[in-house]
């Protein structure tokens, strides 16, 4: 099966798992719920997923790669207790805590949350002192004498051997108690991934072109040789920043992500015809609407790998102005939520700094901190947050003179207000300034994308979460029923 497929294996799973009755019993006894096993290929995306399927189920999530454990970290380590037995007194040996399941305590306090998934990597792969920890581990939901706390459901992944000598073979009786899922790569599913994590354009458009490269391993003792979904998503990230500061993007550079000289050499030829024929061109003046005339000349030189890289570039542009957007609207909310509590503080006419005015940003900071230990929030909210509690600080430490602790909470109250106007006017702007964007690429596409172009863009477009998100919250139908007629 593709990852998505598995995700929703996954997520069903857990479900049933935590369903309880009518006398708060799990429906499937915690003995009988079985460990969620992942085989597939390394860098896939298995520990991914697991994160999307706590976040959407709202459950904590605990995450380790076994193979970094000794059996004293993961078991626990041994210690001497007295135990009585027919009022006579042995010394025992039993184990302090396993790290791991400590780690589920400490989660469950920090996050409220008590029901979670426990995931381990790379569970075929460890040491030959650890393997009947791991063994007891799966068959029995027990670290040394300490059990998984109930609700925690297991789940696990293991690469096939062919791709890790380290691999040992689980026997029948294990397997018979694991729920088991075999998972293969696959790009059109990735590609919907690569857009929600804002994956570089040019990587995207790559790989539209040529599927073929996105997933291709050769291990063998000559030569190992290898590209992946994580290969891809790691290089995504130091192109955005190369791109940014205008550092030279070589062959070198890529084959530091892409260990396979052959498709590195095709992406670093695909990259700079991208860069060539889209990038350099100014093809963004289609979201302002400008320069049509140039543009469509411009669209007409293109071939039709281009053409279709052009159809990505814009459907990125588009998500790139929602992702903004999106921003803006966290920001401002944020900013209300906390202007509010300072609000209620003057109110109360109470006037200490320490006490009063900070306790506002430390409990942003700590919800904050809570939401991401939970997955439970994007990066996007999380830079709104950050920036949110910076603005309100720096207002509060205008009137912070000297050593003195008393600070001004109507004066505070006043400023934020003050400088909040030009924040909600901002994202106003924003607000506006996307949906002309939006109406300015519906325009372009009706009048000038036909054929398998635009069939390219309608398909890109609904696997960007970002933009049918703003389509579904922001905009009016327009935009959708002209994709609906075109691709009748």
């Amino acid at each position: 099966m593709n990852i998505k497929v598995a995700k929703q294996e996954i997520s069903n799973c857990i479900k049933a798992y935590l369903t309880k009755d009518s006398k708060g019993d799990y429906i499937i006894p915690t003995v009988r719920q079985r460990p969620i096993l992942l085989m597939g290929p390394p860098g896939i995306g298995k520990t991914a997923i697991m994160e999307q399927v706590a976040s959407e189920n709202n459950v904590a999530l605990v995450s380790y790669t076994i193979t970094h454990h000794t059996r004293s970290s993961a078991v626990g380590a041994p210690q001497i207790v007295t135990m009585h037995y027919d009022k006579k007194s042995f010394p025992v040996t039993t184990y302090t805590m396993s790290e791991i399941i400590a780690e589920i305590y400490r989660k469950m306090n920090i996050t409220s949350l008590k029901e979670g998934i426990l995931f381990l990597d790379e569970i075929n792969c460890v040491d030959e002192s650890l393997s009947p920890a791991i063994l007891q581990f799966l068959q029995c939901k027990t670290f040394g004498t300490h059990k998984v706390p109930e609700g925690w459901i297991i789940a696990v992944a293991g690469n096939p051997e062919e791709y890790n000598k380290s691999v040992k073979e689980f026997d029948v009786v294990t397997l018979d108690r694991l729920k088991r899922m075999e998972i293969e790569p696959d790009f059109t599913v990735w590609r919907e991934y690569a857009y929600k994590n804002r994956i570089n354009s040019a990587i995207i458009s790559y790989l539209y072109n040529r599927p073929d490269k996105f997933y291709v391993v050769k291990n063998t003792d000559d030569e190992k040789l290898f590209v992946t979904a994580r290969g891809w998503e790691d290089m995504s990230d130091m192109l955005n920043a190369y791109e940014s500061l205008k550092m030279e993007i070589t062959v070198d550079f890529v084959q530091q992500y892409i260990q396979h000289p052959d498709v590195a050499q095709d992406f670093i030829n695909y990259y700079h015809k991208y860069v060539s024929c889209v990038i350099d061109k100014d093809f963004s003046d289609i979201l302002t609407g400008e320069n049509m005339d140039r543009i469509k000349a411009d669209i007409e030189e293109l071939d039709s790998e281009m053409r279709n890289a052009l159809m990505i570039y814009l459907v990125h542009s588009l998500a790139e102005a929602f992702y903004e957007c999106e921003y803006q609207k966290y920001y401002a909310k944020n900013v209300v939520e906390m202007a509010e509590e300072v609000g209620k503080l003057y109110e109360k006419s109470r006037l200490n700094y320490r006490s009063d005015t900070y306790s506002v940003t430390e409990g942003m900071r700590q919800k904050l901190a809570k939401l991401m230990e939970t997955n439970f929030i994007s990066r996007n909210e999380m830079a709104a947050i950050r920036n949110a509690i910076k603005f309100v600080d720096d207002i509060a430490l205008k009137y912070a003179t000297g050593t003195e602790e008393m600070l001004f909470i109507a004066e505070i109250y006043r400023e934020i207000q003050m400088e909040f106007e030009p924040i909600d006017t901002n994202y106003q702007i924003f607000l506006n300034k996307t949906r002309d964007i939006l109406d300015n690429v519906y325009n372009f596409i009706k009048e000038n994308i036909t054929g398998e172009e635009f069939n390219t863009y309608v398909r890109e477009f609904a696997f960007n979460s970002h933009i049918t998100k703003f389509i579904n919250n922001e905009a009016t139908g327009e935009y959708t029923e002209l994709i609906n007629e075109k691709s009748e």
